[in-house]
């Protein structure tokens, strides 16, 4: 469109098109009679139609019936022409059937290809769904036994098992690192052959702590590994995973009282599976795990500190018990857990008695502990039962939750002797050395202020007699004499119970011995040392009955279940210890057996090198806190290796062998001689005198060469002769430290050898070197 300026002041337009609009209009596939098109422009502003020049003829043959529009943007003025319905029509029948074509062959492969999406996101969800079907069973099952395991170790191997048989993971392991850094495996359970020669470590300044379970350990945050492939921290273990089929993996802390104490990691064959549905999932299960690491705890902390305690224990809130020992309700003759729950008035005897100790709370409250003797109360099978009740309030918890420790003193005199008993012998058993001791010390010790008027240590040997080991108390002495009665015994009578004891390698006990050894003829000793209440048990010590321990008391009926069980303790601590001092005594032996083979030469038995170097000082310090000399001679053999070149080195072993039983067979016992190595020896002479240490190191060395001048037998049919050259070094002349005689003496020895020939003595002493030599001396 363009505006011209009329001549007149009035605005004439002019509308042009650079197209061939008949090229746009489908001109080859309309008949030649609707070839023809007719335009106008309309002014929108009136409406009217502006002079114009026609782009094409007008239509001749079609009456027109409907009226097309199309805008001139930026201008008032819309373009017409004229359309008739029947050509519209016409042009739209003719190009139909090709669009339709087209059309319907998109519309199907949309179809199709919507169907295979539809298809494809199905199974997908349905394998995501499976996928966390499975991993919910997994955390349910891993809950399950977390809450219900009793043991540590089972328990992490279940959760492996489970990690495989329900989330179908290739390999599940719990691992915690060494000392060294190094993770050794808890528990595992799938592939273990990725496992194989792999190290993993803990520390971060190496490539193999540098993976997902060294990161979780150090920071004790989980990592989820996408894809091996592309994770450049595992690639020390890529190859193998992707060898193994394994894509992804995940690590995850595992907390036992508050810390990261292992690392469960698993592994996918899958890659990018861990979205964050599983690892929710994955972070509860170990939630789990750590709550039941954290129960089995707690559960054996409980059973260290209460059911092995020698009191009852009540764990009250509201006066409602909310936790027992074993002792307790052993006490009162209930089972496990039956007071759990309960009121505290269950406990007592009567009301009043329930409510003596109601009016303690209030005390308990102010000074945070109560004691209150003598309390009664009531047992399972309606005795009474008497014992001292002790409170102590929980400040750090809420004020109603008090811990009360219930002490049966109904034989409290014998209570107090019995733990009297115990106290004494493991005092003994820890301040004995050896065996027989540790035996004595016991055995004085259980019958002092205890309800044992005698114990004795002893065995029966192979013929039926007693033999004592240790012994303490009334009336052993003469223990022995127990042997002549056993002679006497026929099958009726009743055998004495140490020797049922050892019999039967277990305890046996009698609480009224006079009456069962009435016809025994041990009666009369039993009777006049008054041991009416025996009771036997074995000593274990290793893998068999080293012993009995007995015990004699002068009152019937002593032994209850409080006191075997006590006496059995005694006879488990003297087994244990003697275990240790079996094993303490185990490894001393070793280590000086390896002392012994460290600094003594594996050939000749001589001392060796080491050996020597811890020798010398010594030697040198007694030298100067005596005021005397040492000589240290250099030995070099002549004419060694012709024998090794010509009888072979097995014969050399021989020669060197009988050379240093010669040595040692022909030396002082204050003397002392050391293989250095090949054929060079060390000799080491001391309480020489200094004023004629010369004179006495000559006399040595004279009688030293007849080890040498008697040949050597090296095998069955020859001999072989060898030489001696030594250089002597004399403390204090020569130097006053050990490297410095060692070196003097080696050069000695080396000038005497360059001097075979000429040489007068097959010796030569350091202090004769020239002056250049003896400028070497280090002082």
């Amino acid at each position: 469109m363009r505006v011209r300026e009329m001549v007149d002041g009035k605005s004439g337009y002019f509308l042009g098109s650079p197209y061939r609009l008949n090229r746009f209009l489908d001109e080859q596939e309309l008949p030649p009679d609707v070839r023809k098109w007719d335009f106008a422009v309309i002014d929108t502003r009136s409406g009217q139609s502006l002079p114009h020049q026609a782009a094409v003829q007008s239509l001749s043959r079609v009456e027109p019936d409907m009226a097309v529009q199309a805008p001139v943007i930026g201008y008032p003025f819309v373009v017409q022409t004229q359309l008739s319905s029947d050509r519209a029509w016409q042009s739209y029948v003719q190009t139909a059937p090709a669009r339709w074509s087209a059309e319907a062959l998109i519309l199907a492969l949309l179809v199709i290809a919507g169907e295979f999406l539809i298809r494809r996101r199905d199974r997908e969800q349905m394998v995501h769904l499976r996928r966390l079907t499975d991993f919910n069973m997994f955390m349910a099952q891993a809950s399950q036994c977390a809450s219900q395991a009793d043991d540590e170790a089972r328990l992490l191997q279940e959760i492996c098992d489970m990690a495989i048989q329900y989330a179908h993971f290739k390999i599940a392991l719990i691992t915690r690192p060494d000392e060294a850094q190094r993770f050794q495996i808890l528990a595992i359970s799938g592939a273990r052959a990725y496992l194989d020669n792999v190290v993993i470590s803990a520390r971060a300044d190496v490539p193999e702590g540098r993976g997902t379970i060294g990161q979780v350990w150090r920071t004790g945050e989980p990592i989820f590994n996408a894809s091996f492939l592309h994770n450049a921290t595992l690639a020390p273990w890529k190859d193998r995973a992707v060898q193994l089929g394994l894509r992804s993996n995940t690590a995850l802390p595992i907390y036992k009282d508050g810390k990261v104490w292992a690392v469960l990691s698993v592994y996918h064959e899958k890659a990018d599976i861990f979205d964050d549905q599983l690892q929710i999932l994955l972070r509860e299960v170990c939630i789990n795990i750590s709550m039941g690491l954290d129960r089995i705890y707690n559960q054996q902390l409980r059973t260290a500190l209460l059911d092995n305690s020698v009191v009852g224990i009540l764990l009250v809130k509201d006066r409602v018990i909310q936790m027992t020992n074993s002792y307790a309700t052993r006490m009162l003759g209930m089972e496990s857990d039956a007071l759990i729950g309960k009121s505290t008035e269950i406990l007592f005897a009567s009301y009043a008695e329930f409510e003596r100790i109601a009016q303690c709370y209030t005390q308990l409250r102010q000074h945070h502990k109560v004691q209150v003797p003598g309390v009664h109360l009531a047992r399972a099978d309606g005795q009474i039962l008497i014992a001292d009740c002790s409170g102590v309030q929980l400040s750090d918890l809420h004020n109603d939750i008090s811990v009360w420790t219930l002490e049966d003193v109904t034989s409290r005199d014998l209570s107090r002797r019995l733990y009297h008993a115990l106290v004494n012998a493991a005092d003994a058993v820890l301040l004995a050395t050896d065996d027989s001791e540790m035996c004595r010390r016991t055995c004085l010790d259980l019958v002092r202020d205890t309800l044992f008027h005698a114990v004795w240590i002893g065995r029966v040997n192979d013929v039926g007699q007693l033999e004592v080991l240790a012994r303490a108390g009334e009336g052993t002495a003469g223990i022995e004499r127990i042997n002549g009665c056993l002679e006497q015994c026929c099958g009726e009578v009743p055998l004495l119970v140490v020797i049922r004891a050892w019999m039967r390698k277990n305890l046996v006990y009698s609480n009224d011995e006079f009456t069962e050894q009435a016809s025994s003829p041990c009666l009369n000793f039993i009777q006049s040392n008054n041991w009416r209440a025996v009771l036997s048990t074995p000593i274990w010590r290793g893998n068999r009955v080293w012993a009995l321990i007995t015990f004699a008391a002068p009152h019937a009926q002593v032994f209850d279940e409080n006191s075997i069980a006590l006496c059995k303790r005694v006879a488990s601590l003297l087994g244990h210890a003697l275990d240790k001092l079996d094993a303490k005594q185990r490894i001393e032996c070793m280590q000086e057996q390896e002392a012994q083979r460290a600094r003594h030469d594996v050939l000749t038995g001589l001392h060796n090198r080491l050996a020597l170097s811890e020798f010398l000082p010594l030697a040198l310090a007694r030298g100067q806190r005596n005021g005397t000399a040492v000589a240290i001679g250099m030995i070099d053999l002549d004419g060694f290796k012709q024998v090794n070149d010509t009888y072979g080195h097995e014969a050399g072993d021989r020669l060197l062998q009988q050379l240093g039983q010669k040595l040692s067979a022909l030396l002082r016992k204050t003397d002392y001689v050391a293989r250095l190595g090949g054929d060079e020896f060390v000799v080491v002479l001391e309480g020489l005198e200094v004023a004629q240490v010369t004179t006495q190191v000559e006399v040595v060395l004279k009688s030293l060469h007849t080890v040498v001048e008697s040949p050597f037998l090296v095998n069955e049919q020859a001999s072989a002769m060898v030489g001696m050259t030594v250089g002597v070094s004399l403390y204090p002349h020569d130097g006053m430290d050990v490297g410095t005689l060692l070196k003097r003496a080696d050069m000695a020895m080396y000038h005497a050898k360059q001097n075979k020939k000429t040489r007068e003595k097959w010796w030569f002493f350091a202090s004769q070197l020239e002056d250049g030599a003896s400028d070497y001396h280090v002082s």
